[in-house]
């Protein structure tokens, strides 16, 4: 929800239904809010900005995100059929 206009934003996927995980850093510039679900969506938010920089849903529940220091990139920790794994993705402007 956008605080000055009141107005919700939509969520990157109707799987996005539950928040696990967050992390706050500066990526492509920006400060940043990282989310990610139980349902495998991660997204990147500009704080800033107000806007969804990116987005990606994961085939996985989403147990921890973090913003990797000195480079434009997360990492997202995975768990599926009891396996966890860890995943790290670059951001690259368009």
């Amino acid at each position: 929800m956008t605080v000055p206009a009141g107005k919700a934003i939509p969520t990157p996927a109707e799987k996005a239904t539950v928040v696990q995980a967050v992390a706050l850093g500066r990526l492509l510039g920006e400060e940043t809010l990282v989310t990610g679900s139980e349902g495998g969506v991660v997204v990147v938010w500009g704080l800033a900005s107000n806007t969804r920089i990116a987005a990606l849903t994961i085939d996985s529940r989403v147990e921890h995100v973090w913003v990797v220091h000195g480079i434009d990139a997360i990492a997202v920790q995975t768990t599926a059929k009891g396996e966890r794994s860890l995943l790290v993705l670059d951001l690259v402007a368009n």
